[in-house]
């Protein structure tokens, strides 16, 4: 019933977009063209892109062109502060853009989604992005992309405090740009105005305004407002102490520009308008002005609640904190204090921002490592090239004696082995195919259901297109996987970064449900486990939430991860309802978990009682795998 539900629902769309086959590629790149941001209609241009990506006949025929059309519908939702929906459309354009072979929409996409992650303070996240971004330019040799994914990991360091770090990668970028002809080309305003304050933070003045006055320059010939508003924000810094009036001068220019709409939309403005916002409550508490820098900071605070920025969030308490201590409200600071607390914690750990450590020098060191490991290699071969030449003839002699010996033997019982493999080979892909689906497509599709019983729940407008497009967005990711399984062309998360890195994917995409959270910690997991025992591990995570998802009613979902002395421990916990063990029917879920778990001669126990919830702990020695 399922295929049938799936291919009528796919001849529906088709039969509706008959006229987009007619389309050539010219065609659609000046149709596209029009749409593209910056638009003077960004409401038209997000409904021609949602059109765009829900036709079966693009995804098919114009994956290029899907995958521009997914980034300029982030781009859009960015604008409008949607962030969560940016963040999957900037993935489906990677997809795309990997499907078709896109090297520049890949490192794009990319670097869009670093942007979004480090808006959301996942900071690990976002450099990891933006060093993928780099890496893809400079394998396409494009210098402008390079100039502003350098300038990027620059602004994400700055925001950790590194400032040597982000000062080093911003000089690079500035180094580069210098050799680009066009300065708007070479974003050359927006690297100044991010080295001055830099400068600033270093406490060099003269410096910084040095590179402010810069910024100025190629703002005013490039005509770029959003770089001006930032040398606004900088003089009003710089010069807060010297010349105050100025500074107040400054600060103004700025809150006029972008609360009129003077700031073309690009990026992400909320960020730059609450980095306003911060600043006017700021020279308010300098002034001893309470009230209005309340005001501000609350108006700055009701942004980091509607795009869920938890770095706008965390100072926007922190100066609210400041405004009621200092109005002698010491109830009201502790209670903000635990707030800015909470949000401050969740930014970065130390743990991670070490590890971020070690990805920013990756790509710096990478060369010469390589350089040094032919090095060894070649060394390595000339002192044993005597060697080999006389081991070669013995080992070619013993090779003929061994082979004569045993030949007779494998003659002799190749036909019945051959016969034995073939049942054996036939026999393991069926249960690999049938597990496979059952754990991983059928989850999917589960959750596709899922989403539309919601939709059938609710009922107004703007849920319904949330929930179809969600349910839409499933859907087409079952038939993906669905191939990949059968023709295993495609690298996953999994096969990539690991298991952490594809459970967090997996958690992100379901939190999307809106009726279930998710919380995923891990403790020792720095160094990836072997492949055969995180795919195995994966599977039964996907097992473990799927039934969750479809029995349990639960609201919460609890994933810790701790590996210490080579045991690895996993504990899966649910506030739902739970079940009898003793009574329930242990059908292909919870026995494909504990078949999964026994190939890795680990254990696994089920703690579960009607009305308590739901508990699943996994231990596993890796050490013996």
């Amino acid at each position: 019933m399922n295929k049938i539900a799936l291919t009528l629902l796919l001849l529906v769309l088709y039969g509706r977009n008959v006229h987009a086959q007619n389309q050539d590629s010219t065609e659609l790149a000046t149709i596209f063209k029009q749409y593209r941001t910056p638009t003077p209609e960004p409401d038209k241009a997000e409904q021609f892109f949602l059109e765009f990506c829900s036709k079966p006949f693009n995804a098919i025929n114009n994956p290029y062109f899907m995958g521009m059309a997914y980034e300029e519908l982030g781009i859009l939702q960015c604008n409008k502060g949607e962030l969560k929906n940016a963040l999957s459309s900037f993935d489906s354009s990677f997809v795309y853009s990997v499907i078709s072979k896109d090297s520049v929409g890949m490192a794009s996409s990319k670097n869009w989604i670093g942007m979004v992650y480090q808006n959301f303070g996942y900071q690990d996240l976002a450099m990891r992005a933006y060093l993928e971004a780099y890496r893809l330019a400079e394998a396409v040799k494009s210098q402008r992309f390079m100039v502003t994914f350098q300038s990027n990991i620059a602004a994400l360091y700055f925001s950790m405090k590194q400032l040597e770090n982000s000062l080093d990668f911003q000089r690079k970028s500035y180094a580069m740009a210098k050799q680009i002809s066009d300065p708007k080309e070479a974003d050359l305003a927006r690297i100044c105005k991010d080295m001055s304050l830099i400068f600033f933070e270093l406490q060099q003045t003269d410096s910084a305004k040095h590179y402010n006055e810069l910024a100025r320059r190629y703002a005013e010939m490039t005509n770029d407002h959003a770089a001006m508003i930032s040398v606004h924000l900088n003089n009003h810094r710089i010069y807060n102490s010297s010349n105050p009036s100025f500074a107040y001068t400054e600060l103004k220019n700025a809150t006029y520009k972008i609360e009129n709409g003077i700031s073309p939309t690009l990026g992400i403005p909320d960020f730059n308008l609450a980095e306003v916002y911060q600043q006017n409550a700021q020279h308010f508490l300098n002034q001893g002005n309470q009230d209005s820098a309340k005001h501000y900071l609350e108006k700055c605070l009701s942004i980091g609640e509607r795009i869920n920025s938890l770095e706008i969030k965390k100072m926007s308490y922190e100066g609210l904190m400041v405004v009621s201590a200092e109005r002698k409200d010491y109830a009201k600071a502790f209670e903000l204090s635990q707030k800015f607390k909470l949000y401050s914690d969740s930014l970065f750990s130390i743990e991670k921002e070490n590890s971020l450590q070690q990805f920013a020098i990756i790509y710096e060191t990478e060369k010469r490592e390589k350089d040094m490991a032919l090095q060894k290699a070649e060394l390595a071969l000339s002192k044993t090239t005597i060697k080999r030449k006389n081991y070669l003839m013995i080992g070619v002699g013993l090779l003929i004696i061994l082979l004569s010996a045993v030949s007779f033997i494998l003659f002799r019982n190749f036909k019945l082995k051959k016969k034995i493999e073939q049942q054996q080979a036939m026999l393991n892909e069926r249960r690999r195919i049938s597990s496979e689906l059952h754990d991983d497509l059928g989850a999917q599709l589960s959750v596709a259901k899922i989403f539309l019983n919601n939709l059938k729940e609710n009922t107004t407008v703007t849920q319904d297109s949330e929930l179809i497009e969600n349910s839409l967005g499933m859907v087409e990711s079952s038939i993906l996987h669905l191939q990949n399984i059968m023709h295993e062309l495609q690298n996953t998360t999994l096969d990539e970064h690991g298991y952490i890195a594809a459970t967090e994917e997996l958690v992100n995409k379901l939190s999307n449900l809106r009726k279930i959270k998710f919380s995923l910690s891990h403790t020792g997991m720095e160094q990836r486990l072997d492949k055969a025992i995180e795919h195995q591990l994966f599977r039964a995570t996907q097992e473990l939430i799927n039934n969750t998802l479809k029995h349990s009613e639960a609201t919460t979902i609890a994933i810790d991860v701790v590996n210490r002395q080579e045991q690895l421990v996993i504990l899966f916990e649910d506030n739902g309802k739970g079940f009898d063990l003793n009574t329930v029917n242990r059908g292909n879920g919870l026995n494909n978990i504990s078949n999964r778990i026994a190939s890795l001669n680990g254990t696994v126990t089920f703690d579960t009682q009607l009305g308590k919830g739901y508990r699943t702990i996994i231990e596993i020695n890796h050490h013996h795998n």
